[in-house]
C-alpha cells in the first residue's frame, strides 16, 4: 500500500540510486511536469552519496544513525547546490510527528536491523513515509546552522554520531 504522503514524492518524475563510486542510476518519467525542476537536486543528492562512498565506505551494515546521516548529508549537499529547489520530504513531518518519530528512533539509532531501517524509510502506521530523509535532512540543517566553520568535506567525512551531537538536534524537543 502506498502511504497517503507518497503521491507528492512520486510526482517528482525522477528516481535515482547510487550503486557505488561513480555509479548513479537515474530514471526519469518524461510525462511528469516536475522532472526537469527536480533533476539538479536529485543529481546533487546522488552525487554526494557517490563521493561519500569513494571516501568512506567500509561495510554495507549500516545502523539507523548511519542511514539518517547519510541521507541528511546528501540533502545538505543538495541544499548547497540547488538552494531554490525544495525537497518534498521535509513537509512529511510536522513538529508533533517529528517529535514522535524521534522518540521512537533515538532508542534504536545504533540498530543494524534491516527491517527496522526499512520501516524508517518506507513507513508504517507509526512512522510516516520517508522519515529517514525528513529527519536526516533536519539534523543536517541544524548541524550546518550550528557549525558554519565546518567545511563540506569535513562534514562529509565526519562520524554520524559527531554530526548528531554537534547538530544539537535533540535540544529542539527539550
Amino acid at each position: 500500500m502506498i502511504p497517503p504522503s507518497a503521491p507528492k514524492i512520486l510526482d517528482m518524475g525522477i528516481h535515482a540510486d547510487t550503486y557505488g563510486t561513480g555509479r548513479i542510476f537515474i530514471a526519469i518519467d518524461p510525462t511528469s511536469k516536475n522532472w526537469k525542476n527536480m533533476l539538479p537536486r536529485v543529481v546533487a543528492h546522488e552525487y554526494h552519496h557517490s563521493i561519500w562512498i569513494s571516501r568512506n565506505f567500509e561495510s554495507i551494515h549500516f545502523s539507523l544513525l548511519d542511514c539518517l546521516i547519510l541521507e541528511g548529508r546528501a540533502e545538505g549537499f543538495a541544499d548547497l547546490l540547488s538552494p531554490n529547489i525544495e525537497a518534498p520530504w521535509p513537509d512529511f513531518l510536522d513538529r508533533e510527528k517529528e517529535h514522535r518519530v524521534w522518540l521512537h528512533m533515538k532508542n534504536v539509532l545504533h540498530s543494524k536491523d534491516e527491517q527496522l531501517i526499512l520501516k524508517m524509510f518506507i513507513g508504517d502506521k507509526e512512522i510516516p513515509f520517508l522519515s529517514v530523509y525528513s529527519m536526516g535532512h533536519r539534523i543536517m540543517q541544524e548541524f550546518v546552522k550550528n557549525n558554519p566553520e565546518v567545511s563540506l568535506m569535513e562534514w562529509t567525512d565526519m562520524e554520524p554520531i559527531e554530526i548528531l551531537s554537534k547538530s544539537n538536534y535533540e535540544e529542539k524537543f527539550n
